[in-house]
């Protein structure tokens, strides 16, 4: 039997979900080179949401990151500030904790147990 290479690409899931004024964006997968753009638009949709912008990335469902994904996370805190928001990441895995304490980015982003404790914060 030949063995075929595996055509299976990485996969993001991404859902979006309007709370008050603030737009949860629950993203589940593997975020890195293949799909950080993926993140890039719904965070483009989410700032179109409400204004100020106060955008929620719930990571519970993340099985994978990588330096690209952290230059996402990066980008988008980025653009949700520049419109007068606010990003709080939530439901951090193990594995993405690990690299965000070990980039010292566990500084940079705001970053709460769950979705709930984060909407409560924000207006």
């Amino acid at each position: 039997m030949k063995h075929q290479p595996s055509t299976v690409k990485p996969e993001l899931t991404v859902h979006l979900g309007l709370h008050g004024r603030s737009v949860v964006v629950r993203i589940g997968g593997e975020l890195d080179l293949a799909t950080a753009a993926t993140l890039d638009d719904a965070v483009g949709q989410a700032v179109s949401l409400v204004e100020p912008p106060n955008v929620i990335i719930d990571l519970g469902d993340l099985t994978f990151c990588d330096s690209t994904g952290l230059d996402a996370f990066i980008r988008a805190a980025r653009s949700v500030e520049a419109l007068g928001g606010r990003m709080i990441l939530t439901d951090v895995p193990p594995v993405c904790t690990k690299i965000l304490r070990i980039t010292g980015l566990d500084r940079f982003f705001t970053i709460r147990a769950g979705t709930a404790e984060a909407l409560d914060e924000l207006p």
